[in-house]
């Protein structure tokens, strides 16, 4: 046994080595002012709380598309937006709410009192260096300075026409770009600096002067590894809460951050490519890493995530027929073809219904079937076989047609979406008639060709798709019980859509929020029986209050005898009561150090 001191000391000298510090975060802290005429102290009908919440909302999302990751083009920059105060500003009928010369910005600097960074929401802008009708935003451009700590008089206004179009997160991490001396771009579509319905995407430069346009620092960036690098998703990281890390941000283990999104696109571009690109996802920041193959010719035009099975489904054209394909919930590349769907062609969407019971025999996907008209047919489909049945024609025709679709088992509902917004769909209705189709509330979430898809983890829909006359591909994560969308749209790079799902990342279970074992205490380093955060059981030989080896004492603390078992004594996480030098989990960590110690003297 002593031998195997030398790989101990070099596991846990490696295990060290690969903890990164977190960067600390750059501070962008606003004072915002609302024009009175939007409150219900002026002639609004709104109360100043309500304008608090919609702020706090575009803040904490504009922080998230700074520092999260929409794709491979951006990278982490750690910077957080944060409000300092909300207060009301201007008179009744004073005309600030459409600022509409140079004199009216005048104005509002003297309200700021020439010092810090500010932020004024008004209706619209009837000017921002000139007269406009289409701006929904506007900042101060100082020169580049260089220096991180001078924290200048700066002034942003943003609309709210711009909250109107869901894009007020985003004005608001743009017209914050020009306070940090940043200038409009037109190069990649997901960049937060371009001039009309940019994203959160930041270059290495950008980002440099993006934090140094800090009013100053704190707190930790617990998923970025390093400048140039974000910790992998599913690490574990404590931020506001404990949680795991997604696409740079860390959320909690029943949020956006604790699902993966898998998506069928065509990555060479916005509108009319082949899905035949696998593309995986962060579902907290929305950017999707870079495309390869799904494979065997593969081009899904519907995916869906079947929970009790762990694995993705896929209806993609076939020679002849449509087929039925199995990928892989990691990668989203192709696994196995479970057969043809006899007499079915033209699927554009699907969804996996898990049935009422555990017998896999009451499973059943749903697809979409495009006949040529606007009234597409619901299709029910065998997931063990391919076998399919046509459940009848939806009762709604749309011009644009239903191309994504998920399943609620919550509800028993199907979602639709289309370019007209999100609908649902009962499929207990048909047969005998028509399936019923009826609208959502959340329809002003309208994309074209877009990718829905349900998590029973987070109990969200998520959808992908494109807008801007398919200039941008946009992501949205949705609360089903109100179908607001509480996540904002995050732009990411650009890929016609072909399906999209949410698998779960997979959680230790002495890291997933559960009390898994049942003794009141969770996770590490709550509960004794975790070594740390990716250890795989809570409650192990040590700390079971059990005897597993039939010897003298149990457990690591006597488990209420009085009496401890010697081979457990400080180890409250180990697996393993009895003596010996079995390979345990623990030695099979130490196994390639050993193998690779003995090449090396070989």
């Amino acid at each position: 046994m002593k031998r195997l001191a030398a790989p101990l000391a070099l596991l846990a000298l490696a295990l060290s080595t690969s903890t990164q510090a977190a960067e600390t975060v750059d501070l962008h802290e606003l004072t915002w002012w609302v024009h009175v005429d939007l409150t219900d102290q002026g002639t609004g009908s709104q109360p100043l709380s309500y304008y608090e919440a919609m702020i706090a909302t575009a803040m904490r999302e504009a922080s998230d598309l700074v520092s999260g990751g929409q794709g491979p083009f951006d990278g982490p920059c750690c910077s957080r937006l944060e409000t300092v105060q909300v207060n009301v500003f201007g008179t009744s009928g004073d005309g600030l709410d459409v600022p509409s010369s140079a004199a009216d910005y005048a104005t509002m600097d003297a309200v700021a009192g020439f010092s810090g960074s500010h932020a004024f929401l008004v209706d619209s802008l009837a000017w921002c260096n000139g007269p406009t009708t289409t701006a929904i935003g506007c900042g101060d451009t100082p020169a580049c300075s260089g220096d991180p700590d001078d924290d200048p008089f700066l002034v942003l206004h943003v609309t709210l026409e711009a909250w109107d179009a869901g894009a007020l997160a985003q004005s608001v991490a743009h017209e914050r770009g020009h306070n940090a001396c940043l200038v409009h771009v037109a190069a990649n579509g997901c960049q937060v600096m371009q001039a009309a319905a940019g994203g959160g995407c930041l270059t290495a430069s950008e980002c440099d002067h993006y934090r140094d346009g800090r009013t100053g620092t704190g707190g930790a960036c617990e998923c970025h590894a390093d400048a140039a690098t974000f910790e992998p998703d599913g690490t574990a990281c404590v931020e506001d809460t404990p949680g795991v890390c997604s696409g740079g941000l860390c959320g909690g283990f029943d949020q956006d951050a604790a699902v993966r999104l898998v998506a069928a696109g065509g990555y060479e571009s916005l509108a009319g490519a082949a899905t035949d690109d696998a593309l995986v996802g962060a579902a907290a920041a929305g950017g999707f890493s870079a495309a390869i193959p799904v494979g065997m010719s593969a081009a899904p035009r519907g995916l869906a995530y079947a929970d009790d099975r762990n694995v993705v489904f896929a209806v993609a054209p076939g020679a002849g027929d449509d087929e039925l394909h199995v990928l892989d919930p990691l990668a989203g590349t192709w696994v196995q073809t479970v057969g043809v769907i006899s007499g079915i062609q033209g699927l554009i969407a699907l969804a996996y219904d898990p049935g009422p019971t555990d017998d896999p025999a009451d499973d059943r996907l749903f697809a979409l079937k495009d006949d040529a008209s606007s009234f597409e047919d619901l299709i029910e489909i065998d997931p063990d076989d391919a076998s399919a049945v046509n459940r009848g024609g939806l009762n709604l025709g749309l011009s644009s047609g239903f191309q994504g679709m998920a399943f609620d088992p919550g509800t028993g509902l199907l979602y639709l979406a289309s370019a007209a917004g999100l609908f649902s769909l009962d499929p207990a209705t048909c047969p005998p008639g028509s399936c019923t189709v009826s609208a959502l509330p959340a329809t002003s979430v309208a994309r074209t060709t877009p990718g829905l898809a349900y998590s029973a983890r987070t109990g969200r829909v998520y959808m992908v798709g494109n807008q801007f006359g398919n200039q941008r591909t946009l992501y949205d994560s949705i609360d089903p019980a109100t179908w607001s969308v509480t996540h904002e749209t995050i732009h990411v790079d650009g890929f016609t859509t072909g399906g999209l799902a949410a698998p779960p990342i997979e959680l230790a279970a002495c890291w997933n929020g559960d009390d898994d074992d049942s003794d009141g205490d969770a996770d590490f380093p709550d509960d004794v029986g975790c070594r740390d955060e990716a250890w795989y059981i809570e409650d192990p030989e040590c700390s079971d209050g059990i005897d597993n080896d039939g010897a003298t004492g149990i457990d690591w603390d006597g488990a209420g005898t009085g009496v401890e078992d010697p081979n457990c004594q400080g180890l409250p996480w180990r697996n393993k009561e009895a003596s010996g030098c079995g390979f345990g989990p623990e030695l099979a960590l130490v196994l390639p150090w050993v193998a690779l110690l003995r090449r090396r003297r070989a």
